[in-house]
């Protein structure tokens, strides 16, 4: 039906919507005029502008005005009619409303009575419950971060009406509208608040529906976790920050040692061209033949056994060092290193050692401690760790096994 420019609508599922032809805009009133859930058979607006709602089993009376509204039910005293039967409504030219039912007819003489202001009927907070254990409060409450559960009990203590008297409610801060409760719910249920400041306000209608202006507050604060706080979003930031920074540092580092690979080749490729052209080759008949690379390999390796030679007694003498000895950098010297020998640089350098390390030990006066100070080695057990591992014994029993053979030797001599 149509009442002020706009179209009614009462639905089978319980519904009551106001369209705006005009807007294409539909309202929900179904929560505000007290339904839940009742088939609608009829509607029609009195003469104050009221609506009336026709369900199977109630009347409902209600302003859109003010969103306050009435219920009048078939158990009522006042109402003799078991049930309303659908489309058996009359309006009279009186202004009364007339619906039939069984077993007759009910007319409703239609009143002001929700025009009226509103009497500012207070609301009381009965109650307040965190995770299912009463807490005390006055206007303020405050949540921890392992409470998640929230009960709040409302009251007007109007208990002579408490069949009539609905309830709205809304929590600043996460609600954008007010919530309508049905008849007699008096209580309502937060879980997993996100963490932040909060108002809950609540307010109440009369025994005739009238929505009171008084309103009361509950202010809440949900306290954040340790994760949540100011200072540990300022940890992740710097925590990210830092990442994106060895991550860079660590990928500038990768070119620059990429560059200096590629400058190490192309110096050796200059130090070959030079080699070539002291020979006096033609350059138009310069080939770079299997013979020239292994004179320029044995040039690069009598250089590093030279460096290595140079430093036998350093204990702190290492791959870094080496590289820096022969002008190159780590990577190309492991790299060019690993495929002349087939050893890593270290591997290398221990080798060297060890051989030393036999011809010293062919000196049978010469101790084993002796021999692995001159070598740079301060840890007997450790050299002697190495030795055995590249000979497969120890340097005692070396020494032994060489100074046997020279008293047989000696002997046949």
């Amino acid at each position: 039906m149509q009442e002020d420019s706009l179209i009614w609508i009462g639905t089978q599922e319980g519904g009551v919507y106001a369209l705006n032809p005009q807007t294409g805009k539909l309202t929900d009133h179904t929560r505000l005029c007290g339904l839940n859930g009742n088939i609608v058979n009829q509607l029609e607006f009195d003469v104050y502008g009221h609506l009336w709602i026709d369900t199977n089993q109630k009347l409902i009376e209600y302003n859109p005005k003010n969103h306050s509204f009435s219920t009048y039910l078939t158990t009522d005293n006042s109402m003799l009619l078991r049930r309303f039967i659908p489309t058996a409504i009359c309006k009279g030219h009186d202004g009364r409303i007339y619906f039939g039912g069984i077993p007759g007819i009910c007319a409703v003489t239609p009143s002001a009575r929700l025009d009226q202001p509103s009497k500012n009927i207070p609301t009381f907070i009965t109650g307040t419950y965190v995770m299912g254990k009463p807490v005390t409060n006055e206007n303020s409450l405050t949540l921890h971060p392992d409470e998640y559960d929230l009960d709040i009990h409302f009251s007007s203590l109007d208990y002579l009406n408490a069949s009539k008297i609905r309830y709205a409610y809304r929590l600043i801060g996460l609600d954008k509208e007010w919530n309508y409760t049905a008849v007699g719910q008096h209580t309502v249920n937060y879980k997993h608040l996100p963490h932040g400041n909060y108002v809950f306000e609540v307010k109440a209608t009369d025994g005739y529906g009238i929505w009171s202006d008084k309103i009361t507050r509950l202010h809440i604060e949900r306290l954040p976790a340790f994760y949540q706080t100011g200072w540990a979003i300022t940890l992740y930031i710097l925590l990210l920050a830092a990442g994106v920074f060895l991550g860079l540092r660590f990928y500038l580092r990768r070119m620059k040692l990429k560059n200096e690979e590629l400058y190490a080749d192309s110096t050796e490729l200059m130090k070959m061209r030079s080699y070539l052209n002291e020979k006096s080759v033609p350059q138009a008949e310069v080939r770079i033949s299997d013979m020239e690379f292994a004179k320029l390999d044995e040039i690069l390796l009598e250089n590093i056994l030279k460096a290595v030679e140079e430093n036998l007694s350093e204990p702190d003498f290492d791959v870094q060092h080496l590289a820096e000895k022969v002008n190159m950098s780590r990577s190309t010297l492991t790299r060019k290193l690993k495929a002349i020998t087939g050893l890593t640089p270290l591997e290398y350098i221990r080798r060297v050692k060890m051989q030393h390390a036999c011809r010293m030990l062919e000196d049978t006066r010469a101790t084993v401690n002796e021999v692995a100070l001159a070598l740079g080695y301060y840890n007997r057990k450790y050299f002697t760790t190495c030795f055995k591992e590249e000979y497969g014994i120890t340097p005692s029993e070396y020494q032994k096994q060489q100074g046997k053979r020279d008293t047989s030797e000696s002997k046949e001599g």
